[in-house]
């Protein structure tokens, strides 16, 4: 029996995905090489919302 492989393709494979806006859903593909790919973001912590405790 011969064995076979499986690939996965898509639209602009060989791209990078991202945001084009900060803080907005918009992503355009761009170079892997990109400056902007490469870049760390840090994670920015906001307010905590918590539920109510339902009583037993």
């Amino acid at each position: 029996m011969s064995k076979q492989k499986l690939e996965i393709t898509w639209h602009n494979k060989d791209k990078a995905l991202i945001p084009t806006t900060r803080g907005r859903y918009g992503y355009t593909w761009v170079d892997p090489t990109d400056p902007r790919y490469c870049q760390t973001n840090f994670l920015e912590y906001g307010d905590v919302v918590r539920g109510e405790q339902q009583p037993k």
